[in-house]
């Protein structure tokens, strides 16, 4: 008799064949094809990609001018080498996290959220 698998080897993500394309913030719409990674049947949102609407926020998300504002704050205070800190609420796999870290990769992403399966899949996503 076979023992029953544990939640931990439920929550194991897979890679989604051909991965996904991630649009750019700031970038015009320019879309990125990356590697990507999901938990089956575990009811994340979109399936775990990018749905309509989270890919018109990403491309809208004014990294740019954030930026600009960041170090002119920062360099007021005499701290001009601070990195960007971004915190993702509710993360899901990770989509809006890992555009924002393709677009700025020397920015501190913290990514979060309540759902196991997503917190395993973002992981995954985060990593590459």
């Amino acid at each position: 008799m076979s023992s029953p698998c544990s939640l931990r080897e439920l929550l194991v993500p897979q890679q989604v064949s051909g991965g996904i394309s991630l649009p750019q913030p700031d970038n015009g719409g320019v879309v990125a094809s990356v590697t990507w990674y999901t938990v089956p049947d575990a009811g994340l949102f979109a399936g775990g990609t990018v749905d309509p609407m989270t890919r018109a926020f990403i491309t809208h998300i004014p990294l740019s001018e954030i930026s600009v504002r960041r170090r002119k704050y920062w360099h007021s205070k005499g701290k001009s080498k601070r990195h960007m800190r971004i915190a993702d609420v509710a993360c899901g796999s990770g989509v809006i996290a890992c555009a924002i870290a393709h677009a700025t990769p020397k920015a501190r992403i913290y990514a979060g959220d309540f759902d196991r399966a997503a917190i395993s899949a973002a992981e995954y996503n985060l990593a590459g």
